[in-house]
Protein backbone atom coordinates (compact mmCIF):
# COMPACT_ATOMS: atom_id res chain seq x y z
CA UNK A 1 0.00 0.00 0.00
CA UNK A 2 3.02 2.32 -0.19
CA UNK A 3 3.16 2.91 3.58
CA UNK A 4 6.73 4.06 4.48
CA UNK A 5 8.04 2.58 1.21
CA UNK A 6 7.30 2.82 -2.52
CA UNK A 7 4.61 0.51 -3.87
CA UNK A 8 6.22 -2.65 -5.26
CA UNK A 9 3.65 -5.25 -6.29
CA UNK A 10 6.19 -7.96 -7.03
CA UNK A 11 7.77 -7.65 -3.58
CA UNK A 12 4.34 -7.62 -1.97
CA UNK A 13 3.34 -10.84 -3.75
CA UNK A 14 6.71 -12.41 -2.91
CA UNK A 15 6.33 -11.80 0.83
CA UNK A 16 2.66 -12.75 0.85
CA UNK A 17 3.50 -16.06 -0.82
CA UNK A 18 6.37 -16.61 1.61
CA UNK A 19 3.98 -16.20 4.53
CA UNK A 20 1.24 -18.24 2.83
CA UNK A 21 3.65 -21.10 2.10
CA UNK A 22 4.47 -21.17 5.80
CA UNK A 23 0.78 -21.62 6.62
CA UNK A 24 -0.23 -18.04 7.43
CA UNK A 25 -4.01 -18.23 7.02
CA UNK A 26 -4.70 -14.56 6.30
CA UNK A 27 -1.98 -14.41 3.64
CA UNK A 28 -3.46 -17.48 1.98
CA UNK A 29 -6.89 -15.89 1.96
CA UNK A 30 -5.54 -12.54 0.78
CA UNK A 31 -3.86 -14.20 -2.20
CA UNK A 32 -6.92 -16.34 -2.98
CA UNK A 33 -9.18 -13.31 -2.88
CA UNK A 34 -6.72 -11.23 -4.90
CA UNK A 35 -6.54 -13.77 -7.72
CA UNK A 36 -10.30 -14.38 -7.53
CA UNK A 37 -11.22 -10.73 -8.11
CA UNK A 38 -8.08 -9.24 -9.65
CA UNK A 39 -6.68 -5.85 -8.69
CA UNK A 40 -4.76 -3.22 -10.68
CA UNK A 41 -1.90 -5.15 -12.31
CA UNK A 42 -2.93 -8.52 -10.85
CA UNK A 43 -5.10 -10.38 -13.35
CA UNK A 44 -7.87 -12.77 -12.33
CA UNK A 45 -6.42 -16.27 -12.09
CA UNK A 46 -8.96 -18.80 -10.85
CA UNK A 47 -6.43 -21.62 -10.74
CA UNK A 48 -4.15 -19.71 -8.35
CA UNK A 49 -7.18 -18.44 -6.46
CA UNK A 50 -8.43 -21.99 -5.90
CA UNK A 51 -4.99 -23.11 -4.68
CA UNK A 52 -4.78 -20.45 -1.97
CA UNK A 53 -8.45 -20.47 -1.01
CA UNK A 54 -8.24 -24.23 -0.51
CA UNK A 55 -5.19 -23.78 1.74
CA UNK A 56 -6.96 -21.14 3.85
CA UNK A 57 -10.26 -23.03 3.96
CA UNK A 58 -8.48 -26.17 5.16
CA UNK A 59 -7.60 -24.08 8.22
CA UNK A 60 -11.24 -23.06 8.72
CA UNK A 61 -11.06 -19.52 7.30
CA UNK A 62 -14.73 -18.49 7.00
CA UNK A 63 -14.35 -16.07 4.06
CA UNK A 64 -12.11 -18.49 2.17
CA UNK A 65 -14.73 -21.21 2.60
CA UNK A 66 -17.38 -18.84 1.29
CA UNK A 67 -15.35 -17.91 -1.80
CA UNK A 68 -14.47 -21.55 -2.39
CA UNK A 69 -18.20 -22.24 -2.41
CA UNK A 70 -18.57 -19.66 -5.17
CA UNK A 71 -15.73 -21.30 -7.10
CA UNK A 72 -17.50 -24.69 -6.98
CA UNK A 73 -20.93 -23.15 -7.54
CA UNK A 74 -19.83 -21.36 -10.71
CA UNK A 75 -17.29 -23.91 -11.92
CA UNK A 76 -14.33 -21.53 -11.87
CA UNK A 77 -11.19 -23.55 -12.74
CA UNK A 78 -12.91 -26.68 -11.33
CA UNK A 79 -15.93 -28.65 -12.54
CA UNK A 80 -19.17 -27.07 -11.36
CA UNK A 81 -20.32 -28.91 -8.24
CA UNK A 82 -23.31 -27.50 -6.36
CA UNK A 83 -23.04 -30.15 -3.63
CA UNK A 84 -19.47 -29.08 -2.87
CA UNK A 85 -20.52 -25.43 -3.01
CA UNK A 86 -23.24 -26.10 -0.45
CA UNK A 87 -20.80 -27.93 1.84
CA UNK A 88 -18.31 -25.06 1.74
CA UNK A 89 -21.03 -22.48 2.45
CA UNK A 90 -22.29 -24.57 5.36
CA UNK A 91 -18.80 -24.73 6.87
CA UNK A 92 -18.43 -20.96 6.35
CA UNK A 93 -21.80 -20.34 8.00
CA UNK A 94 -20.88 -22.48 11.01
CA UNK A 95 -17.70 -20.38 11.29
CA UNK A 96 -19.98 -17.34 11.62
CA UNK A 97 -19.91 -15.69 8.17
CA UNK A 98 -23.28 -14.02 7.63
CA UNK A 99 -23.12 -14.06 3.82
CA UNK A 100 -22.78 -17.85 3.91
CA UNK A 101 -25.82 -18.12 6.19
CA UNK A 102 -27.84 -16.26 3.58
CA UNK A 103 -26.45 -18.49 0.81
CA UNK A 104 -27.42 -21.59 2.76
CA UNK A 105 -30.94 -20.27 3.14
CA UNK A 106 -31.22 -19.78 -0.62
CA UNK A 107 -29.79 -23.24 -1.27
CA UNK A 108 -32.39 -24.84 0.97
CA UNK A 109 -35.15 -22.69 -0.56
CA UNK A 110 -34.24 -23.62 -4.13
CA UNK A 111 -32.82 -27.11 -3.65
CA UNK A 112 -29.32 -26.15 -4.82
CA UNK A 113 -26.75 -28.74 -3.74
CA UNK A 114 -29.12 -30.08 -1.11
CA UNK A 115 -32.69 -31.34 -0.87
CA UNK A 116 -35.18 -28.48 -0.75
CA UNK A 117 -36.20 -27.74 2.84
CA UNK A 118 -38.21 -24.57 3.47
CA UNK A 119 -37.95 -24.74 7.26
CA UNK A 120 -34.14 -24.91 7.03
CA UNK A 121 -34.24 -22.06 4.52
CA UNK A 122 -36.24 -19.91 6.93
CA UNK A 123 -33.93 -20.81 9.82
CA UNK A 124 -30.74 -19.80 7.98
CA UNK A 125 -32.21 -16.71 6.33
CA UNK A 126 -33.58 -15.62 9.72
CA UNK A 127 -30.11 -15.90 11.25
CA UNK A 128 -28.60 -13.77 8.48
CA UNK A 129 -31.49 -11.29 8.58
CA UNK A 130 -31.24 -10.88 12.36
CA UNK A 131 -27.55 -10.10 11.87
CA UNK A 132 -28.47 -7.25 9.53
CA UNK A 133 -28.03 -8.61 5.99
CA UNK A 134 -30.56 -6.83 3.70
CA UNK A 135 -30.57 -9.53 1.00
CA UNK A 136 -31.46 -12.14 3.63
CA UNK A 137 -34.27 -9.93 4.93
CA UNK A 138 -35.69 -9.60 1.42
CA UNK A 139 -35.42 -13.31 0.59
CA UNK A 140 -36.97 -14.22 3.93
CA UNK A 141 -39.88 -11.90 3.17
CA UNK A 142 -40.39 -13.61 -0.20
CA UNK A 143 -40.57 -17.01 1.48
CA UNK A 144 -43.20 -15.82 3.93
CA UNK A 145 -45.36 -14.33 1.16
CA UNK A 146 -44.84 -16.92 -1.58
CA UNK A 147 -46.41 -19.62 0.53
CA UNK A 148 -43.36 -21.82 0.04
CA UNK A 149 -43.26 -22.28 3.81
CA UNK A 150 -46.64 -24.01 3.63
CA UNK A 151 -48.71 -20.95 4.45
CA UNK A 152 -48.58 -17.25 3.72
CA UNK A 153 -47.65 -14.90 6.56
CA UNK A 154 -48.42 -11.33 5.41
CA UNK A 155 -47.37 -9.72 8.69
CA UNK A 156 -43.94 -11.40 8.66
CA UNK A 157 -43.61 -10.68 4.95
CA UNK A 158 -44.24 -6.98 5.50
CA UNK A 159 -41.97 -6.88 8.58
CA UNK A 160 -38.95 -8.22 6.70
CA UNK A 161 -39.73 -6.32 3.51
CA UNK A 162 -39.77 -3.05 5.49
CA UNK A 163 -36.54 -4.03 7.25
CA UNK A 164 -34.84 -4.68 3.90
CA UNK A 165 -36.18 -1.41 2.51
CA UNK A 166 -35.02 0.50 5.61
CA UNK A 167 -31.56 -0.95 4.97
CA UNK A 168 -31.55 0.52 1.47
CA UNK A 169 -32.28 -2.55 -0.67
CA UNK A 170 -33.76 -1.13 -3.87
CA UNK A 171 -35.84 -4.18 -4.80
CA UNK A 172 -37.46 -4.14 -1.36
CA UNK A 173 -38.18 -0.42 -1.64
CA UNK A 174 -39.76 -0.92 -5.05
CA UNK A 175 -41.97 -3.78 -3.82
CA UNK A 176 -43.01 -1.69 -0.83
CA UNK A 177 -43.92 1.24 -3.09
CA UNK A 178 -46.10 -1.13 -5.11
CA UNK A 179 -47.87 -2.24 -1.95
CA UNK A 180 -48.39 1.37 -0.82
CA UNK A 181 -49.98 2.13 -4.20
CA UNK A 182 -52.48 -0.70 -4.02
CA UNK A 183 -52.83 -1.37 -0.29
CA UNK A 184 -51.61 -4.94 -0.80
CA UNK A 185 -49.11 -7.22 0.93
CA UNK A 186 -50.41 -6.27 4.36
CA UNK A 187 -49.52 -2.59 3.84
CA UNK A 188 -51.99 0.27 4.17
CA UNK A 189 -52.54 2.28 1.01
CA UNK A 190 -50.37 5.39 1.17
CA UNK A 191 -49.97 7.19 -2.16
CA UNK A 192 -47.70 9.87 -0.74
CA UNK A 193 -45.22 7.28 0.55
CA UNK A 194 -45.44 5.31 -2.68
CA UNK A 195 -44.69 8.33 -4.85
CA UNK A 196 -41.82 9.44 -2.62
CA UNK A 197 -40.12 6.04 -2.91
CA UNK A 198 -40.77 5.73 -6.65
CA UNK A 199 -39.37 9.20 -7.36
CA UNK A 200 -36.20 8.42 -5.45
CA UNK A 201 -35.72 5.07 -7.21
CA UNK A 202 -36.56 6.55 -10.60
CA UNK A 203 -34.05 9.36 -10.14
CA UNK A 204 -31.47 6.67 -9.37
CA UNK A 205 -32.19 4.98 -12.71
CA UNK A 206 -34.29 1.97 -11.71
CA UNK A 207 -36.14 1.36 -14.98
CA UNK A 208 -39.21 -0.35 -13.54
CA UNK A 209 -39.62 2.43 -10.97
CA UNK A 210 -39.40 4.98 -13.80
CA UNK A 211 -42.11 3.07 -15.67
CA UNK A 212 -44.40 2.85 -12.64
CA UNK A 213 -43.86 6.52 -11.86
CA UNK A 214 -44.79 7.35 -15.47
CA UNK A 215 -47.95 5.28 -15.07
CA UNK A 216 -48.85 7.23 -11.91
CA UNK A 217 -48.51 10.54 -13.75
CA UNK A 218 -50.49 9.35 -16.79
CA UNK A 219 -53.30 7.88 -14.68
CA UNK A 220 -53.24 10.57 -11.98
CA UNK A 221 -52.58 8.05 -9.21
CA UNK A 222 -51.39 10.00 -6.18
CA UNK A 223 -50.55 13.06 -8.30
CA UNK A 224 -52.31 15.47 -10.62
CA UNK A 225 -52.51 13.84 -14.08
CA UNK A 226 -49.57 14.98 -16.21
CA UNK A 227 -49.34 13.15 -19.50
CA UNK A 228 -46.06 14.77 -20.58
CA UNK A 229 -44.36 14.00 -17.26
CA UNK A 230 -45.58 10.43 -17.56
CA UNK A 231 -44.18 10.07 -21.09
CA UNK A 232 -40.86 11.48 -19.88
CA UNK A 233 -40.53 8.70 -17.30
CA UNK A 234 -41.69 6.05 -19.79
CA UNK A 235 -38.93 7.14 -22.18
CA UNK A 236 -36.32 6.96 -19.42
CA UNK A 237 -37.48 3.44 -18.54
CA UNK A 238 -37.38 2.21 -22.15
CA UNK A 239 -33.91 3.72 -22.66
CA UNK A 240 -32.60 0.86 -20.51
CA UNK A 241 -31.86 -1.90 -23.02
CA UNK A 242 -32.55 -4.60 -20.42
CA UNK A 243 -36.22 -3.61 -20.33
CA UNK A 244 -39.07 -3.64 -22.80
CA UNK A 245 -42.69 -2.61 -22.21
CA UNK A 246 -43.58 -6.33 -21.92
CA UNK A 247 -40.96 -6.97 -19.21
CA UNK A 248 -41.90 -3.85 -17.29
Amino acid sequence: NGYKSPIDLNKALYWLEEAADKGHQESQFFLGNLYHNGHDEVKVNYKKSFHWLKKASDQGHALALYLLGQVYGQGLSVPKDETQAFKKWKLSATEGFVGAMSKLGQCYAEGVGVKRNIQEAIAWLSLAAEKGLPDAMYNLAQLYMAGRSGEQYPALYLHWLEKAADNGLCEARYDLANHYLSGSGGALRDLEKALGVLKDLAQNNMAKAQFLLGLCYVSGQGVEPDFLEGIKWYQKAFADEKYTPEKL
